[in-house]
């Protein structure tokens, strides 16, 4: 059984839709479904701007696969018809020419390494990924592999905890499980206070014994 709205929300609701919102998010707050908006749109014969734009995008996205298919990068071909490069990739899968273009041989570890030293050096990721032939999602995937093997190879140098001591006048070394044994202290002796001590047992300044 379909739910009946109120007038007046199906017109804030094609209201929303036609400024731009998404159909699916009008439809949440509604509480209908999306086909349901959709059927509203349709009774009021309005076209969902990203259905429209979609539409009027079509010719340019024929030029840019045309371009493509005559050896033209991707880059360049969405740069002339001006296009996105995520929307003409997308396009161009559904139209099979990214697949059905000749592969290359997988890349070594020097080839990929020299992709992202190109990229850290300021070239665009776009720019690289069609000089060697893959997505640009790739080439951002081979520049988290690098920097998560840097940070490895950071964590596994030698730490505090490996360190050894060494006794200067002994020369061995200690562990960290080793015990230091405690400094000394003055002692004081039967019959004598510490305090004596320090004044008439110092050396070189006791009584002349005879």
């Amino acid at each position: 059984m379909t739910r009946w709205t109120p007038k007046d929300v199906k017109d804030v609701a094609i209201e929303r839709v036609v400024a731009g919102e998404a159909v699916c998010l009008v439809a949440r707050d509604v509480g209908v479904g999306p086909d349901t908006v959709y059927g509203w749109l349709r009774v009021r014969g309005v076209e969902p701007p990203g259905r429209r734009a979609s539409r009027l995008r079509d010719p340019f996205v024929r030029e840019a696969v045309g371009l493509v298919r005559a050896g033209m990068s991707i880059n360049q071909a969405a740069q002339t018809v001006g296009l996105s490069t995520g929307v003409l990739h997308s396009r161009l899968k559904k139209a099979g020419v990214i697949e059905v273009r000749p592969r290359r041989a997988r890349l070594s570890p020097d080839e990929r390494a020299q992709a992202v030293e190109r990229v850290l050096a300021g070239e665009s990721c776009q720019t690289v990924a069609d000089a060697v032939g893959v997505h640009p999602s790739t080439v951002y995937e081979w520049i988290r592999k690098q920097r998560y093997a840097q940070l490895r190879r950071q964590r596994h140098r030698r730490t505090p905890d490996e360190a050894v001591v060494s006794m200067p006048d002994t020369g061995k070394k200690l562990g960290k499980d080793t015990v230091m044994p405690a400094p000394l202290k003055t002692q004081a002796v039967d019959g004598f206070p510490s305090a004596a001590l320090d004044k008439q047992g110092m050396v070189g300044r006791g009584r002349r014994l005879h």
